[in-house]
C-alpha cells in the first residue's frame, strides 16, 4: 500500500494530495470513495488475517463468532487456559 502512494503518511503528503485532488475530473472524484473504501477493507482483512483469531461459542444453538485478538491473548497467557483444547 505505501509503495502506491495512494494514503498519505505524513502532513505534507496530505496538503500535496489535497492540491493534487482538486486538479482531478470529476469522473475521477467520483470513483475515489469507492477505491478507498476497498483499500480500507483491504487493510482490515490484513489486520484481523494476522491479530485477530475467530472462535466461535455456541449460544443458544447459535453459532457466534467471538475475535479475540493476540495481542490481548498473548498479554494474559491465563486466558488462554479458558479455550477448550
Amino acid at each position: 500500500m505505501q509503495d502506491l502512494k495512494f494514503l498519505p503518511l505524513t502532513q505534507d503528503a496530505v496538503e500535496q494530495k489535497v492540491a493534487a485532488f482538486r486538479t482531478y475530473t470529476d469522473e475521477i472524484r467520483r470513483s475515489l470513495p469507492d477505491v478507498l473504501l476497498a483499500m480500507m477493507t483491504l487493510l482490515l482483512n490484513q489486520y484481523r488475517a494476522k491479530y485477530v483469531l475467530t472462535y466461535y461459542v455456541c449460544i443458544a444453538g447459535q453459532r457466534i463468532p467471538l475475535l479475540l485478538h493476540f495481542v490481548f491473548l498473548f498479554s494474559r497467557p491465563s486466558f488462554l487456559e479458558l479455550l477448550p483444547s
